[in-house]
């Protein structure tokens, strides 16, 4: 199975199982992976590494996504004597395998998809406090579970249902036992969203098992106004009439026609890659997106214009992070569990006339090898005359992080000086591990407060919210975000690069281009960043 129809079934699961939860149906899980039913994707030809690709491929429509979660019949489920008890594996499905799933999201170093799973001798890879050690699984999963050790919470982000942490818990410490599986036992009716078969159509429409679906729907949204509840959210992007789409792909050595794979050290990295703008000046974004290839290894990837006078084709690997130097303006980005973005069609997104753009791309690689990796960044173009608005992004939050026990909070604020309206059109928050909230909050001249933005963070489900409509930014009024953690290590925990340090970004498309941007001095080198009044 390709990575983009893994990654398809692995969010298709994910919403049919919170739907069905919703919905408070009796239901149960299994591991069996779900058939592959989806066209390939074009192929293009191998890019030339020193500049953006041009991938014109009007024409291309998406197909409607289906009603929803459709009739069937329940088969039998698997035996007890291999398979997880039903409600253990309703909260390892809930909370654990949209990481430790079929493909390995967000540097997970492990799959927990069976019984066998937890039942099998593992090495210790990433958890710092036990690294190197050898245990059971289940030991593992317990320790983690349960934050002993002063070891990061497991699941990261939104903490599981009291009812599923008992049940794992228990479980857990009894030594992960078989137990009677989903479907083994049910009653006329009832419906089972890991033993099924759903017909084709639209995200929350792919299943497998032993359950004949209906047509596929949308499934539960993962939060209002997210672009990545969009059927075709995750697949690569084809462009659209009127349109050019660009790739950046990443390659393994300095050189202007390289195109081998890159190679992903074991552990954690940043790497930046150069390219020549490739698009006519006077062009604007109306899209982002990624054609992932080993998307096991991958944190997070920012695509910023740069003035460096690195040659385009430059590989620079295992770089600081930092761009301090090269007056970087992001124009794109994306995070583990992230879609496409797409801007209202009367908006497009500034882009560079000349010079470079650099994508840095953030590799957290828990394989214990090499890795090869061959991933692109996309991002598609038309004419600025052709939207009404020209936007910009531009960093909200904080960088002054210093992260105690308990759920301590970081803090900036950005005041609009620009004199005028600002319309801010979406948001996209970004955290590390033990983020688990974010708002903003606007105090408006005449001292009245409004919430525009509170929502949990998880960060395996980095997605982008757009406001509809856009939210009015009035000239004096004032942003707040606020950034909440749970810190349960035992250890400060600052600002950094590292998974196992943290950031608090709220990620903002507004309009007009740089009105909302204030130049204040980041330690990543961003030049479009706004925080610090207070």
């Amino acid at each position: 199975m390709d990575q983009w129809s893994q990654l398809r079934v692995a969010q298709a699961n994910r919403l049919l199982v919170l739907a069905i939860a919703a919905l408070a149906i009796a239901a149960g899980c299994a591991t069996d992976e779900p058939t592959d039913t989806a066209p390939d994707m074009p192929v293009l030809n191998g890019p030339i590494a020193g500049s953006g690709v041009a991938v014109n491929q009007p024409g291309a429509t998406a197909g409607a996504a289906g009603p929803g979660v459709g009739p069937g019949v329940v088969g039998p489920g698997p035996g007890a004597g291999t398979s997880m008890p039903c409600e253990v594996e309703m909260a390892v499905k809930t909370g654990c395998q949209s990481c430790h799933g079929a493909m390995l999201i967000g540097g997970a170093p492990m799959k927990l998809m069976a019984l066998s799973d937890f039942q099998r001798d593992y090495t210790v890879l990433t958890t710092p406090q036990l690294k190197g050690k050898s245990m059971k699984m289940y030991e593992l999963a317990r320790i983690r579970l349960n934050r002993e050790m002063g070891t990061t919470p497991m699941p990261q982000g939104t903490p599981l249902s009291a009812a599923h942490f008992s049940s794992l818990d228990g479980w857990l410490r009894g030594g992960a036992p078989a137990g009677a599986a989903c479907g083994s036992a049910t009653k006329p009716g009832d419906v089972n969203p890991g033993n099924m078969t759903a017909g084709a159509g639209g995200t929350g429409g792919a299943g497998g098992g032993n359950v004949q679906g209906g047509v596929g729907g949308t499934g539960i949204t993962m939060g209002e106004n997210s672009q990545c509840d969009i059927a075709g959210a995750f697949d690569p992007l084809v462009a659209r009439d009127g349109e050019t789409c660009y790739e950046f792909k990443t390659h393994g050595e300095s050189g202007a026609t390289d195109t081998t794979e890159f190679n992903v050290p074991a552990s954690e990295s940043y790497s930046q890659f150069y390219f020549n703008v490739p698009w006519p000046a006077g062009s604007v974004a109306t899209r982002f997106g990624s054609r992932f290839d080993n998307l096991q290894v991958l944190h997070h990837w920012l695509a910023f214009s740069s003035i460096s006078g690195n040659p385009a084709g430059t590989v620079a690997k295992n770089v600081t992070g930092t761009t301090l130097g090269e007056a970087a303006e992001l124009i794109a980005g994306w995070a583990v569990g992230g879609c496409t973005t797409e801007y209202p069609n009367n908006v497009g997104v500034a882009l560079p006339d000349s010079g470079k753009i650099m994508v840095q791309w953030h590799h957290y690689n828990n394989t214990g090898m090499t890795q090869t990796d061959g991933s692109a960044v996309q991002i598609c173009t038309v004419p600025q005359g052709m939207r009404e608005h020209k936007a910009g992004l531009t960093f909200l939050g904080t960088e002054d992080i210093f992260l105690g026990a308990g759920k301590p909070t970081a803090v900036g604020s950005c005041v609009n000086m620009s004199g005028s309206d600002i319309h801010i059109l979406g948001f996209t928050p970004h955290m590390h591990t033990i983020g688990i909230h974010m708002k903003s909050e606007v105090m408006n001249p005449d001292g009245k407060s409004e919430v525009v933005f509170d929502k949990p963070f998880i960060f395996n489900q980095q997605v982008n919210y757009m406001q509809n409509p856009a939210y009015v930014l009035k000239p004096g009024a004032r942003i707040t975000s606020t950034c909440t953690y749970q810190n349960d290590s035992g250890v400060p925990v600052a600002f950094g690069q590292s998974t196992e340090q943290e950031m608090c970004y709220q990620f903002t498309v507004a309009y007009p281009y740089e009105a909302l941007n204030r130049g204040n001095f980041s330690l990543i080198g961003a030049t479009n960043t706004c925080w610090g009044d207070f």
